[in-house]
C-alpha cells in the first residue's frame, strides 16, 4: 500500500499546467503516434497500461510486459503497426509504423491546409532486473525502463504540409521517447514518459528538429505524460474478487509548452476474458463530444478491436479498427548448449508420486517421488535421503482433519516446491448400520431387501456427515467405540456441539455457570457459551445439561442461530 501510495503522489506530481491549445508549429505533430482501437477506446489513457503492443506508442517503458502484433487503421491514409518481440533475457524489442494525414488542419489565422507523415519507431524495454548492474534494486522486477527512435528520414518517411498559396514543404528528422513504467502489483501500476527529448540541434542529423525542404530548422516540442492504471475487479489479486470479470480504471495527463494541459479518462470491461467493453473521455476545451467507447473481441491468440474516439487535432469524431496477435510463446529461439542449459535449468527438479490432494480414513500416508541428481529434498523441513536412482519414500503420520505435507528441493540456485493437501476422515461403527447389514444378510423377501438397502442409504449418508463433523472438531468421539444415531442428544453436549459449529470463543469458568453445571463440569465453559449468547437457555437456575434434547427445543435453537448470523 505504501509503494501505491507514493506511485499516486508522484503521479499528482507530474500533471502540469499548460499554456492554451495553439498550433504555431508543426514540430509536435510530425511525431504524433496516438493510433489503436484498445487505446483510443479508453481516451487514450495508455501511459500506465501493460500487456499491449501498442504501449510503445504511448509509453515504451510498459514494452517489457507485452508481446505480440497489432495492425490498426482508421482509413488507407491513417495506418499503424506495432510488434513487442521478447528476447527471453529479459529485454523486450519493439518496432512501429505510423502513417496518418489530416485533411484541413487549422495551423492559425492565415489559413489551413492538408498534413501527412510516415513515422518509424524502433523499441527497446527492459526491467531494472535485467540490468546487471543495478538488478538487486529493491522492487527491480517491478520497475521497467524503455526508450523509442523515432524517424521521418527522407529515405524512410516523409512528412509534407499544403498550405493554400504556398509551396509545399517536406521535411525530415528524428526524436527520442524515454518511458519508465512501474508495477509494484497485478491491480496498480505507474507509468509516465517524456516524448521528444532530445534537445533542438544545429543540424537535422544532430536530432530534435525537423528540417523543411523550403529552408529553416523548427524544434519540435517535448511532450510529458503520466498516468495510472487500476484493477479493482479481478479473479485473483485485487481487491474485489469475481470470476469472470476484470475491470482497468487508467487516467492519463499529458502537457507540452505549446498546448494547453489535456486529461485522459479510460475504462474497461473485460467479460469471460475475451470479450471488452470500453469507454473513455478527453478533457480539454473542445468544439465536439470528447467521449469514446469500443469494444474488443479476443477468445484466444487472435483478436479483433473496434473503437469510436475524439480526435483532437480535427476536433471531431473517428473510427478506428485493429486485429492482434498475441501468441502464448512469442520470443527468440535458443539453439544449441544454451538451450540444452536452459532446459536443464527450467526442468522440474522434483516429481511426486501421488495426488497433491488425498483424503482418506488411514492413519498414515506414503509419500514417495524423485529428484534430479545432487538435489536436497526436505519433506516438512526434514531432509530425507535419496537412493541410488534418486528416489525417495517417507512415510508421514496423519492427524485427524486437515495435514499439509510440504516437500521442498534444492539444487544449486534453483528450487523446486510441491505441497500435498491431505484430509484425514474420523472413521466411525454406527450401530444402526452393523443392524441393518446382519438384517440384510438374513432378509428372504426382495421387498424386505430394497427396504434394508434404501435404510442402509440413509444410514450412509448420515453416518459421512456424522464422520465430517467429528473430523472438523464438532463433534467429540472416542476411536472405537460405537455410536448410534438415533440414541438421545443430551442439552451439555449439544451445547459443545453448537459453540464449536458456530466458533463461538470459550471464556474462563470461575464459578457455577448454573445450579447444575459446577464449573469443573467437562461441558461448563460450552454452556457459558450459548447460555451468554442467549442460543441456549435454562430453567430457573438450571440448565439439565444431562436431560435429552427434544425436537421441538432443537427447532428454536437453529432459529436462534440463524437470527444471531
Amino acid at each position: 500500500m505504501k509503494k501505491t501510495l507514493l506511485s499516486l503522489t508522484l503521479f499528482i506530481l507530474l500533471q502540469v499546467i499548460s499554456f492554451s491549445l495553439t498550433f504555431p508549429e508543426l514540430g509536435d505533430q510530425v511525431f504524433n503516434t496516438e493510433l489503436g482501437a484498445h487505446p483510443l477506446g479508453m481516451g487514450a489513457a495508455f501511459s500506465a497500461m501493460i500487456g499491449d503492443p501498442n504501449t510503445l506508442f504511448y509509453n515504451p517503458g510498459g514494452l517489457p510486459w507485452s508481446k505480440g502484433i497489432i495492425l490498426s487503421g482508421k482509413d488507407f491514409n491513417n495506418l499503424s503497426a506495432a510488434q513487442a518481440f521478447p528476447t527471453g533475457s529479459g529485454i523486450t524489442l519493439g518496432i512501429g509504423y505510423v502513417r496518418s494525414k489530416i485533411s484541413d488542419l487549422v495551423i492559425n489565422e492565415s489559413g489551413a491546409g492538408d498534413f501527412s507523415s510516415s513515422i518509424i519507431l524502433f523499441s527497446v524495454g527492459t526491467k531494472l532486473s535485467s540490468i546487471p548492474i543495478i538488478s538487486k534494486v529493491p522492487n527491480s522486477q517491478s520497475i521497467g525502463l524503455g526508450l523509442n527512435f523515432k524517424s521521418i528520414l527522407s529515405q524512410l518517411a516523409t512528412g509534407s504540409f499544403d498550405l493554400t498559396g504556398s509551396a509545399n514543404k517536406i521535411t525530415r528528422g528524428w526524436e527520442l521517447d524515454f518511458g519508465f513504467l512501474y508495477n509494484p502489483s497485478s491491480w496498480f501500476s505507474f507509468g509516465a514518459v517524456i516524448q521528444n527529448t532530445m534537445p533542438k540541434g544545429k543540424n537535422v542529423n544532430d536530432g530534435g528538429v525537423i528540417d523543411w525542404n523550403t529552408g529553416g530548422l523548427e524544434g519540435v516540442p517535448a511532450i510529458l505524460r503520466s498516468g495510472i492504471s487500476l484493477k479493482p475487479v479481478d479473479k485473483e489479486n485485487a481487491p474485489v474478487y469475481s470470476e469472470n470479470n476484470r475491470i482497468f480504471i487508467n487516467f492519463d495527463a499529458e502537457s507540452s509548452m505549446i498546448s494547453q494541459g489535456i486529461g485522459h479518462f479510460g475504462l474497461e470491461w473485460i467479460f469471460q476474458d475475451y470479450l471488452s467493453l470500453r469507454g473513455g473521455f478527453i478533457v480539454k476545451e473542445a468544439s465536439g463530444n470528447t467521449s469514446s467507447f469500443g469494444l474488443g473481441f479476443n477468445p484466444g491468440e487472435w483478436g479483433i478491436d473496434f473503437a469510436s474516439s475524439y480526435d483532437l487535432l480535427k476536433d471531431s469524431r473517428s473510427y478506428i479498427f485493429s486485429i492482434s496477435y498475441d501468441p502464448n510463446i512469442w520470443t527468440f529461439t535458443k539453439t544449441g548448449k544454451e538451450e540444452k542449459k536452459r532446459e536443464e535449468k527450467t526442468a522440474p527438479m522434483l516429481k511426486i508420486d501421488i495426488p497433491r490432494e488425498i483424503t482418506t480414513y488411514k492413519d498414515s500416508l506414503i509419500v514417495s517421488g524423485e529428484a534430479k541428481n545432487g538435489t536436497k529434498v526436505f519433506v516438512n523441513d526434514q531432509l530425507v535421503i535419496l537412493d541410488k536412482n534418486n528416489r525417495f519414500e517417507v512415510v508421514f503420520p496423519l492427524q485427524i482433519g486437515k495435514n499439509l505435507i510440504a516437500i521442498k528441493a534444492s539444487l544449486d540456485d534453483f528450487s523446486d516446491t510441491a505441497n500435498i493437501k491431505v484430509l484425514r476422515k474420523s472413521k466411525v461403527e454406527i450401530v444402526e448400520e452393523k443392524k441393518a447389514e446382519e438384517e440384510l444378510k438374513n432378509a428372504t423377501t426382495k421387498d424386505d431387501i430394497q427396504k434394508i438397502k434404501k435404510d442402509i442409504q440413509i444410514i450412509t449418508i448420515r453416518k459421512e456427515k456424522l464422520e465430517a463433523l467429528i473430523t472438523i472438531g464438532v463433534i467429540d468421539a472416542e476411536p472405537d467405540k460405537e455410536i448410534a444415531l438415533n440414541a438421545p442428544m443430551l442439552r451439555g453436549e449439544f451445547a459443545s456441539w453448537v459453540t464449536k459449529s458456530l466458533d463461538i470463543p470459550l471464556s474462563q469458568v470461575t464459578k457455577a455457570v448454573f445450579t447444575d453445571v459446577p464449573a469443573d463440569h467437562p461441558f461448563a465453559p460450552y454452556i457459558k457459551a450459548v447460555a451468554d449468547k442467549k442460543i441456549m437457555v435454562g430453567q430457573s437456575s438450571y440448565f439439565y445439561p444431562d436431560k435429552p434434547v427434544t425436537k421441538a427445543e432443537a427447532d428454536e435453537i437453529l432459529r436462534k442461530i440463524k437470527e444471531n448470523k
